[in-house]
This record gives structure tokens, sequence and C-alpha cells, in this order.
């Protein structure tokens, strides 16, 4: 858990609040995010040089079910200098790899998370808006690493329901840089022999 510029900010301020701020106080935002990026560079620098990491994990939450909470505009201007100076912070100190965690419809911000250095998307959720992984393997490219995808209302509809679903998936897993795992909690309609059908076709489909 490498940092958080948009998440924890909106947890201390309420979505309303920041959204006001990003418009009437811009200077004001910058100086809160350009705090919290330094924050987390001299609390992480010690640490770094004893401990070896695999990624670096943003939370940020920044999205809802029609899209962002705020224009890949202001992204731009507000939040990529710092998560650039973060990223570049992180892969220099030898973490070769930055996630970023963003439940809701994300796509609009994929490009500009690419842009700032971010290498894994997290989750792909399929919602109401059928988030897609091979659509975005083929809009972004090998540029995006992905986990997600699962539509987990599939889970209680049976075995050959979870094996068709799976089974579209495995051309973006085969590719490599996609982990496919259903978001956040398994619905209570899911039951625990519905899970075990899905483990045991999971492992049919992609390690058999």
């Amino acid at each position: 858990m490498g940092g958080s510029l948009y998440g924890w900010v909106r947890d201390w301020m309420g979505v309303e609040n920041i959204s006001y701020v990003m418009y009437d106080n811009p200077v004001l935002l910058e100086e809160i995010i350009s705090y919290m990026a330094e924050h987390f560079i001299t609390i992480y620098k010690p640490v770094i040089k004893k401990v070896k990491f695999d990624f670096v994990y943003f939370f940020e939450d920044c999205c809802c079910k029609t899209g962002p909470l705020f224009s890949p505009d202001i992204y731009r201007r507000i939040f990529d200098p710092y998560y650039r100076k973060l990223i570049k912070f992180y892969k220099e100190s030898g973490v070769p790899l930055a996630l970023i965690d963003s439940d809701g419809n994300a796509e609009k911000l994929i490009q500009p998370w690419i842009d700032s250095g971010f290498d894994i998307m997290f989750p792909i959720e399929v919602g109401t808006w059928n988030a897609n992984p091979l659509k975005l393997r083929k809009k972004f490219g090998s540029q995006l690493n992905m986990f997600g995808g699962v539509n987990k209302h599939v889970i209680p509809l049976g075995e050959s329901a979870i094996r068709r679903h799976l089974l579209d998936l495995k051309p973006a897993v085969d590719e490599g840089g996609y982990i496919p795992i259903p978001d956040h909690r398994i619905p209570p309609d899911c039951s625990y022999d519905d899970f075990l059908t899905y483990i045991k076709v999971f492992s049919e489909v992609f390690n058999g």
C-alpha cells in the first residue's frame, strides 16, 4: 500500500467537498496532494531499503457506475504530476510495477493512468456497464495489465454458464498480464457448493 492522492483526501473531505475544491480552490487541492506525495515518499523510503516488493498499490476509488468522479483533464492538471513523482520514486527504488485501485467505470481514466506510469488496473469491475478485459486489452494493448473481469453473478448459474464465461476470458489470460478474479464480495445467492463448482471449472479452464 504505497499511497493515495484522491481516496484518502476524499474520505477526509467527502465527495461533494473535494469535488467543489477541484473548481473553487485547485491551488489548495494541489498543495494537499503535493504534501501527500512527500508524506508517502518520506515514510516508505526507509522501508524500501529493507524490504523487496513486487508492486506498489495505490488506493483511490475515484469512479462510480457512470464514470470518473472528475474529468481526465482535471486528473492531468492536478493529480498526474504527483503520481509520476511517486511512481518514479518507487520504480527507482526497485519496485517494478505500480497498481491503481478504483472501483466503478474507470475507462476514461485508463489512458491517463498509463501515461502517469501505472502498470496494473484493479479491479476490472463488470458492474452494470459490463467492463470487459478483452475489449480493454484490444483498446489499450499490452501496456494495460489487469485484475478482475469475472462476473460474480454468473457463479450461481451453474457449471455450463461458468465455463462459457471463463472460456470467453481465456484469450486475454493466454496473452499474459491479466489475472481473472471476481470483484469484491461474492453475492448472497451464491452457495458454498456453487463456489466450489466455480473453483473446479476455473482450474480446468486455466490450468487444464
